[in-house]
């Protein structure tokens, strides 16, 4: 009962809880390995490069979101140079 509301509570949590029997560690480790290679190969970064534009755009949605009022152009530029955006504004 303990253990059941422990995985309920971290589960509440946003944790991903799993779990595994020893018997079946000790008698199938190599399924359990390869299942547990299953289920965090989800959490792998791909292998495609992201573009600097993609980074970019982020950053002005950022940008929108905070200023809580429509966003012009110039609130873009003013605010765009450190974040590094020179490249998205000046082609």
């Amino acid at each position: 009962m303990e253990r059941c509301r422990r995985e309920l509570y971290l589960e509440a949590l946003g944790f991903r809880v799993i779990s595994i029997a020893y018997d079946d560690v000790e008698s199938n480790a190599g399924l359990i390995v390869a299942l547990m290679r299953m289920l965090l190969s989800q959490y792998e970064t791909s292998q495609t490069p992201v573009k600097r534009a993609f980074f970019e755009e982020n950053e002005v949605i950022r940008l929108a979101a905070s200023l809580a009022r429509p966003t012009r152009p110039k609130d873009v530029e003013d605010h765009g140079w450190p974040l590094g955006l020179e490249s998205m504004w000046k082609k």
